[in-house]
């Protein structure tokens, strides 16, 4: 069990779309998250993690050099 307030997916977006885009609290929730320790869903201030383009470009160059049968 966590201390976070626990919602159903669907309080959860409902609580989501209520938070003014102008508010003044610290915390600025943008999404929602399943939480598998209490059963339930949570807001969160982060932001998924999404790659950089830098990222993607390092990816695909290792990949190009993995498939490449010049050095077989």
């Amino acid at each position: 069990m966590c201390n976070k307030q626990c919602f159903r997916k669907k309080d959860a977006e409902i609580a989501l779309k209520k938070i003014p885009k102008s508010s003044k609290n610290y915390r600025k929730e943008c999404r929602t998250y399943y939480c598998e320790d209490c059963n339930a869903w949570h807001l969160t201030s982060k932001e998924l993690n999404t790659p950089t383009e830098f990222e993607i470009l390092e990816k695909q160059r290792w990949e190009k050099l993995l498939n490449n049968k010049d050095y077989e």
